[in-house]
């Protein structure tokens, strides 16, 4: 895991109720567009995390307080699938009536004052995107008019120093649950991804072996079985392992069948009973429950990285859970000859169509601007390409020099990580016209 960061925040709240939050900026590296309050991470001049706050608040909208009337409000550790992560302190401020803002340029926008039921509203109609944090803090206040009470309460909730919420609900019935995993460095977990906030609920990729993980995903899902809500469905994205590693204890725990594409199917046969199988297009409807949204998702066949690879689209929210088609840092390596880089770059352009409002990838933190992040892997992968194809221009007759021209910024330990996605843009180059056929294979 990454190292943390100590951080504060400060829950401005006015004396007729309203609360202020703004929306992280589009061009945010963390949470962009997420619905936050001001804050951020504490400096050596801070004599306190009380005072962190405060500077920080100042710095991004104007407001001042002083630090002896903050209310402490708990500690919030962001989740292990980010490469940056916080330990970050809570505090809770009155603040006059007539309190004005100025947001300074940089990573917040679109700053307001909104009482905390109309905030919770904008979230349940999928018109804000939340962290567990700011979600909590929201429900706090709107159930306790008092200041002091909804701090303590706020407080309560809190996981503690160094520790994190496991359950993350970015949007109502669409939960995020890392779990640790074998998987490619730098990441350590993988996202299983919950969805319905009715009865039925689908889980993706539930991808732990671990005990002590697969333990902890049928805890949350206990606990959302206790609100109403069974598991009806096991989705998997595509088959590898640091995906379906935990999908059979979860199915022997839930009785729900466990569904993917047919080629999929084919490839976990022996080690992964898939019970059902759909294709390209296949719908998912997961109803309303009361005072709830209805979801439904979609299948969307996004090859390249890996032969029958499903991503899945909720339609009512526009939200985008990508597997392993984007990660939330660093890149897809694409592995031929199941990896192809022709077939991945045109799965990145079919799920940059779908215009979605969030992605969820199976690594790394959630992306609030999808079209954003969509449009950086491709130019990532073509300026790649052009490495690749100039190293080749420049004498490059095999896989090792290839990657030594085209790959400077990676370090060496990784190098041979590398080599596969390197082969996959020669492979296309080849395809292409643009270097000889066989020359590479």
């Amino acid at each position: 895991m990454p190292p943390k960061k100590d951080a504060a925040s400060l829950i401005l709240v006015r004396e007729d109720g309203a609360v202020f939050w703004a929306r992280r900026s589009a061009s945010a590296k963390f949470l962009a567009s997420f619905h936050v309050f001001p804050g951020g991470v504490s400096e050596e001049k801070d004599a306190s995390p009380a005072h962190a706050a405060v500077r920080e608040t100042v710095e991004e909208t104007a407001i001042s307080c002083r630090p002896e009337d903050l209310l402490p409000a708990g500690e919030f550790s962001t989740p292990p699938f980010s490469p940056m992560r916080f330990d970050t302190h809570f505090f809770m401020a009155r603040v006059p009536r007539d309190t004005k803002f100025e947001l300074a340029s940089g990573e917040l926008e679109a700053g307001e004052w909104i009482q905390p039921r109309e905030a919770l509203e904008r979230w349940r109609l999928d018109e804000a995107v939340l962290a567990a944090p700011q979600k909590v803090a929201l429900e706090a206040l709107a159930s306790k008019p008092d200041l002091e009470e909804a701090a303590r309460s706020l407080a309560k909730t809190s996981p503690g120093p160094g520790e994190w919420a496991r359950r993350i609900e970015l949007r109502p019935g669409i939960f995020a649950f890392p779990v640790r995993t074998p998987t490619l460095p730098p990441a350590t977990h993988t996202n299983t991804i919950i969805i319905g906030d009715g009865a039925e609920l689908a889980v993706i990729d539930p991808a732990s072996p671990y005990p002590e993980e697969q333990e902890a995903l049928a805890a949350l899902v206990d606990e959302l079985a206790r609100e109403g809500r069974r598991v009806s469905k096991i989705l998997l994205t595509h088959r590898h392992l640091d995906h379906v590693s935990g999908a059979a204890d979860l199915a022997r725990r839930t009785g729900a069948p466990i569904v993917a594409h047919r080629l999929v199917k084919e490839a976990l046969r022996g080690t992964v009973a898939v019970d059902e199988t759909l294709e390209d297009g296949a719908t998912i409807d997961l109803p309303a429950g009361k005072n709830r949204r209805a979801r439904r998702l979609r299948a969307v066949l996004t090859e390249g990285h890996a032969r029958g690879h499903l991503a899945w689209f909720e339609e009512t929210s526009r939200t985008l859970v990508a597997g392993d088609m984007i990660a939330g840092f660093g890149w897809i390596i694409i592995d031929p000859p199941e990896g192809d880089m022709k077939v991945y770059l045109e799965s990145l352009a079919r799920l940059r169509s779908l215009d979605s409002t969030l992605l969820l990838p199976a690594h790394g933190p959630p992306i609030g601007e999808p079209a954003l992040k969509l449009d950086e892997y491709v130019s990532h992968r073509l300026a790649r390409e052009a490495k690749v194809l100039a190293a080749y221009e420049k004498g490059a007759r095999d896989l090792a020099a290839v990657v030594q021209g085209a790959y400077e910024d990676t370090p060496p330990a990784l190098h041979p990580l590398a080599s596969r996605s390197a082969l996959a843009h020669l492979l296309k180059l080849q395809e292409d016209g643009k270097v000889p056929a066989g020359t590479f294979a």
